[in-house]
């Protein structure tokens, strides 16, 4: 089958295999957002070279430290979700942990006002997404964190901490790790094969 680039007028390329648009027009830079498949397309003014397939099954996109791009990440994954047909409850709960996991990195993790890049990442593995958040914060593992005691009042509770609790019940595997000068966080999440169908029931 053939495939046949066309470009919008956002500037974004578009195959035959179309991913509904996402985020705000005009918020998303050119070179940030990477589909990773089998064709290398440039841009049509000279900027970064992006990939783009049909086929794709990864999704790689950079936001800088301003909460305002939270929804950006979790509108482009909303967007891979759909044309993947990932079932709603696992998109739902990465929407929950993307939120979670990159509010906390951009309100407590920097010492400075400078503007600091933070990259997210995921892929299918057969039934199963893997996502990785990497960022030069300071270095803290966030699952370290005791688990709250849900059976306390919400007076009674201590602040924080229940958030990052909840996506780690809700995951598969969550895990950290420190690379050089960068955090790594890993959460990874399946679903299981339909039920058969019965054919012998009349």
């Amino acid at each position: 089958m053939s495939q046949v680039t066309t470009w919008d007028s956002a500037g974004r390329p578009s195959l035959l295999l179309r991913l509904p648009s996402v985020g705000r027009p005009g918020r998303v830079p050119r070179e940030r957002v990477t589909l990773c498949g089998d064709r290398n397309i440039p841009p049509p003014d000279g900027g970064e070279e992006r990939t783009l397939s049909g086929t794709s099954d990864r999704l790689s996109t950079r936001i800088t430290n301003d909460l305002a791009e939270v929804a950006r990440v979790i509108d482009e994954f909303n967007a891979f979700a759909a044309s993947r047909r990932i079932p709603d409850g696992v998109r739902r709960t990465f929407d929950i942990a993307f939120d979670e996991l990159l509010n906390n990195v951009i309100s407590y993790g920097f010492d400075d006002a400078e503007r600091h890049e933070i990259e997210v990442e995921l892929w299918l593995e057969d039934q199963r997404i893997v996502a990785t958040i990497s960022d030069d914060a300071r270095p803290f593992d966030p699952f370290s964190l005791a688990a709250p005691d849900t059976e306390l009042g919400v007076e009674e509770r201590e602040i924080g901490g229940l958030g990052v609790y909840l996506v780690t019940q809700m995951m598969e595997t969550a895990t950290y790790e420190r690379r050089g000068d960068r955090n790594r966080v890993t959460i990874a999440k399946g679903w299981g094969d339909p039920e058969p169908e019965d054919h012998d029931k009349e």
